[in-house]
């Protein structure tokens, strides 16, 4: 006890008070979030973000005393109100939630961006911790994608009948994608025609993982196909739906002719080294022996040099 005066005569009695002993009043934001109402990960202008917050009590008794919930668009460093409710009594350990619209068709979304929202408490009475009395969060801006060249595997000259391949790359623009949540579009097309096609592609797959993700086409050219030189044109789009703009390959690969061949042991058509009698004429099958992708054996002129 501390007195005013000796404690051998009447005196009053000083109390003292450790305030960090009184029941604890402590009311915060837990969570603070903005979700696109259509699902998608990032928003383009004119989504529609639910922002929600969650004011927790963790305090010792019931918070009885009022104040106010707001959020706010943050523009650089200024808040703009967005909305906000007053906060109502709560319980310890309950919560009290909070929901506003934002319509996001004033935003002028940029490559890689994204738009602060804030969450904030005031008017509180008796509140001991104001470090949870705010909370920030970031919704991130969808983007188009943006191609890059395609590049052949191979060799850029082929035969009608063989097969080439080309792998591709795309740029995000944004923090949303990556590579295995966008699609490419790939087409060709004979050199100076704008006849865009796309049914020689057989395939299309996403190879390798990470930095080195990219998709792998495979381009099969039919024997009845043009000779000559073939654009390429590709674009892409995300998760969201966004397609990209075209970029243009041209002259990306050259269909040729091909060339009669005489088969030996390395090819897999080869029927082996033909046996004949001596000293006779005999027809011999050049079946398996000469091959042609592209003419009948029929039609082509063979000759050769041997006396035999």
């Amino acid at each position: 006890a501390l007195m005013d005066g000796p404690h051998t005569s009447y005196n009053n009695v000083l109390t003292a008070a450790d305030l960090g002993m009184t029941p604890l009043v402590d009311l915060g934001i837990l969570d603070l979030s903005a979700d696109n109402q259509n699902g998608n990960s990032g928003f383009v202008p004119g989504d529609i973000l639910d922002l929600t917050v969650q004011v927790t009590n963790h305090g010792v008794d019931p918070y009885t005393d009022g104040g106010e919930i707001s959020v706010y668009e943050m523009v650089g460093l200024d808040e703009t109100y967005v909305g906000g409710a007053s906060i109502q009594s709560i319980q310890p350990g309950s919560s009290q939630s909070l929901t506003v619209q934002f319509d996001t068709s004033h935003i002028d979304t940029y490559s890689s961006g994204t738009t602060t929202f804030r969450a904030k408490l005031s008017g509180l009475t008796g509140d001991r911790v104001s470090s949870n009395d705010y909370a920030d969060v970031s919704a991130l801006h969808d983007m188009p994608p943006v191609a890059n060249q395609p590049s052949a595997v191979a060799s850029v000259t082929i035969d009608r009948g063989d097969t080439i391949q080309f792998e591709s790359t795309a740029l995000s623009n944004d923090l949303v994608d990556d590579m295995s949540t966008m699609t490419p579009i790939l087409h060709y097309a004979l050199s100076g025609t704008d006849f865009w096609d796309d049914q020689w592609i057989a395939s299309s797959d996403l190879v390798g993982s990470g930095g080195n993700a990219r998709y792998l086409h495979t381009i099969n050219a039919p024997l009845t196909a043009d000779i000559g030189e073939y654009d390429l044109r590709i674009r892409w789009v995300d998760a969201g739906g966004q397609t990209g703009d075209w970029i243009i390959s041209e002259s990306a690969f050259y269909l040729q002719n091909g060339l009669p061949t005489i088969l030996n042991g390395d090819s897999p058509l080869y029927a082996g080294t033909p046996t004949v009698k001596v000293e006779t004429q005999e027809r011999i099958s050049v079946v398996g022996l000469v091959h042609d992708a592209e003419t009948p054996l029929s039609l082509l002129n063979i000759d050769s040099n041997s006396p035999e």
